[in-house]
């Protein structure tokens, strides 16, 4: 298998602003900025997502962390080191 890197998802947070009102907590709700992640290439997929007007399909590559899990990455999140 080759060995990539690949930027992950930070999932978005929200802080408490008051009235029962929330906003955003900066820098969730995006991907990392650098390749931080390492991981195996496994193989190619497909994800999708609703919307409006259908469905999109996009590819996505699927890749094994070293501790076991396996994640779906956007291409343009991806890079192979090997």
């Amino acid at each position: 298998m080759k060995k990539v890197v690949y930027k992950r998802w930070i999932p978005q947070q929200y802080e408490e602003i008051g009235g029962g009102n929330k906003k955003v907590v900066a820098g969730t709700g995006v991907y990392e900025s650098d390749f931080n992640a390492e991981g195996e290439f496994l193989g190619w997929g497909t994800e999708h997502e609703e919307l409006n007007r259908g469905v999109g399909q996009y590819t996505i590559a699927i890749v094994k962390t070293p501790e076991g899990f396996v994640e779906g990455v956007l291409l343009s999140n991806l890079k192979f080191v090997e």
